[in-house]
């Protein structure tokens, strides 16, 4: 195949974002982190996918790729993170897009040269549906979260490297990214969380796998309770049982979501000031950044 048909690094960045954001705008509708009336049926690489239609969280989405763009070219991104969390803003599960550079930006002469082994740029939109597919169909395996209104997200990047993120804005405008909660990361919870590997892409020039990680609290909520419910439990008085066996739970789970419209991230829900740097076993210590409006 002739060379010129293989895709270069501007075309895998660039295809690696824009599948990023459909990824994400999907990932919101099947997990039901807002009311479905919000969103669009669209079809995009040849398959379904949902659209929001809500602008504030449009712009936060888009904002949010751009930002990992300017990082994934430099090639110091390991791990895009879409995070779904209660309302108490506990991870629950992590949608995790891996990343692997096959070139360090020093070796690349033009960004938008195309490389020998790389994937050939008519096939690049037949990968992306194969993770599509697996994301509106992700509830059959995972099975609803049942969080309701309370639910809420965040995205964040994990660093290969403990460098500050590239900034590309006026100097008058605010940083793009801000540290992140450790709990956040995908290291926060291994010892109790599963990693299922959904999706995997080769393109020769960055490799991408999509995974989910469910965490301690989705997977053990009898073990970590909100915090909300251990309250209200403490402050309820204690009901006549007949045997002593016999004990009373509480339903923790939130009433069904409205149909107004949902809240727009901002900078006091998604974001945090901790300065916590994640380290993983054998990797190199990361700093999370998450996005700010």
């Amino acid at each position: 195949m002739s060379k010129s048909h293989r895709i270069t690094l501007d075309q895998a960045v660039r295809g690696i974002t824009s599948f990023i954001e459909v990824a994400t705008h999907t990932i919101l509708y099947t997990r039901h982190i807002y009311p479905a009336q919000i969103f669009t049926r669209c079809r995009v690489y040849d398959t379904v996918a949902y659209q929001s239609r809500h602008p504030t969280l449009n712009k936060y989405i888009k904002g949010a790729l751009d930002a990992v763009a300017d990082e994934l070219e430099q090639g110091t991104v390991d791990n895009v993170v879409v995070v779904i969390k209660d309302k108490e803003h506990r991870p629950i599960e992590r949608f995790i897009f891996s990343m692997e550079n096959m070139f360090r930006l020093d070796e690349v002469e033009e960004t938008d040269e195309s490389f020998e082994d790389s994937l050939s740029s008519a096939s690049y939109g037949e990968y992306f549906k194969a993770f599509i597919v697996k994301i509106t169909m992700i509830e059959s395996m995972l099975g609803p979260l049942n969080l309701g209104e309370n639910a809420s997200f965040a995205i964040v990047i994990e660093m290969r490297t403990d460098d500050p993120p590239s900034v590309r804005n006026e100097a008058d405008d605010p940083p793009p990214w801000s540290p992140a909660e450790y709990k956040l990361s995908t290291h926060a919870s291994k010892k109790e969380s599963e990693l299922s590997v959904l999706q995997s892409l080769h393109t020769g020039v960055i490799n991408m796998t999509m995974g989910v990680q469910e965490t301690k609290f989705k997977l053990h909520p009898e073990k970590y309770p909100l915090q909300q419910t251990l309250e209200e439990a403490a402050s309820k008085p204690a009901t006549p049982t007949v045997s002593s066996k016999n004990t009373t739970k509480s339903n923790s789970t939130p009433d069904a979501p409205s149909s107004s419209q949902p809240p727009a991230p901002s900078s006091s829900s998604p974001a945090d000031t901790s300065k916590t740097q994640s380290k993983g076993p054998g990797k190199t210590a990361k700093r999370v950044r998450i996005l700010l409006d």
